[in-house]
């Protein structure tokens, strides 16, 4: 560690970079280990949606999670607010 004496306070002061603070640091932290390489997971990739046909498409499918009371009453609602009084 690279410690300096202050100019005017005569304290020990630490003249590394943010840079190597931080590699300091970290060097005795554990490091995840990649499981598979950049061009592995690129050609994997590539090849799974390739598998998928054009005339297949994947979507999504949006679920309405009201009961047949609260649809009919939506719908009454709706159904009101698109007709003008009669009066």
């Amino acid at each position: 560690m690279e410690l300096q004496l202050g100019l005017f306070d005569s304290a020990l002061h630490d003249t590394r970079t943010r840079t190597q603070r931080t590699r300091q640091r970290n060097a005795g932290a554990q490091q995840q280990a990649e499981m598979f390489s950049a061009v592995e997971l690129a050609f994997t990739a590539r090849r799974t949606f390739a598998e998928f046909p054009a005339s297949n498409p994947l979507f999504m499918e949006r679920e309405d999670q009201r009961t047949d009371e609260q649809r009919a009453a939506d719908l009454q609602a709706q159904a009101h607010a698109l007709t003008e009084p009669l009066l």
